[in-house]
């Protein structure tokens, strides 16, 4: 499929088909109107996710963001700033080669990161480590 496209576009008659109905099938990548694929799986981890933040939330929580950028910051950015927002002992952390904007409110509770992320993770390690 991938040799077949031209100007970033795959010829229809290569598209798969759901066996089940015939539409054509999707790229698996989640969106705010959409969601994503969502099994029981997902949500039993959520439940657990959401009790740890609701258990965590007025103690000293590191929210770490590693290379996440504004394609979607409805999933991970945005609900990691209110967290921050509401939790003074809180620290948000942004790992990112990009700078983007930290609203006011967030600026003291956020440190932003934008060195090579390898050598900044292997760095801590050492530091960790007594190296």
């Amino acid at each position: 499929m991938i040799a077949e496209q031209k100007d970033m576009k795959v010829p229809y008659e290569l598209i798969p088909f759901c066996p089940e109905c015939g539409a054509p099938l999707e790229i698996n990548k989640r969106n705010a109107e959409k969601g994503m694929v969502e099994s029981a799986d997902f949500f039993a981890q959520k439940a657990r996710y959401d009790e740890f933040l609701e258990e965590h939330k007025n103690d000293k929580v590191l929210f770490l963001e590693i290379g996440v950028g504004f394609t979607t910051p409805q999933f991970i950015k945005t609900p990691f700033q209110k967290c921050v927002q509401a939790n003074p002992n809180a620290l948000f952390v942004s790992m990112n080669h990009k700078h983007y904007r930290i609203p006011m409110a967030l600026r003291e509770q956020t440190v932003q990161l934008s060195e090579n992320i390898a050598p900044l993770i292997h760095g801590t390690y050492q530091e960790l480590k007594g190296e």
